[in-house]
């Protein structure tokens, strides 16, 4: 058996998660949770294109585990934001846009 990561040895006994989507998708929620709730419940400044990118990364994790509702949501939200401090013309916001709209085609 192979010796997990340290200082003195470089090798790891682990499967490969991505042999296991569903199981990416619950761990990307769980990060996105602890590490980025902030971006999740507060606005935005004017101009962060960092925390509605995070916002987009949590929609990109409920489409990967089936939760399509989520998806919407979260989108409408980063949409509304986006426009708002970005603007409608941003890039971002049109890739955002964009994104809804296939999530409500769905």
């Amino acid at each position: 058996m192979k010796q997990p990561v340290n200082s003195e040895n470089s090798t790891v006994n682990a499967t490969p998660l991505f042999r296991h989507p569903r199981l990416i998708a619950v761990a990307m929620l769980v990060v996105l949770a602890a590490i980025t709730g902030s971006a999740l419940y507060l606005r935005p400044l004017s101009g962060d294109t960092e925390t509605l990118t995070t916002r987009c990364n949590l929609a990109t994790a409920y489409y990967t585990a089936g939760r399509l509702a989520d998806v919407v949501a979260v989108l409408q939200r980063a949409l509304a934001d986006c426009e708002r401090y970005l603007g409608p013309d941003h890039q971002m916001t049109q890739t955002v846009r964009e994104n809804l709209d296939a999530a409500t085609q769905a």
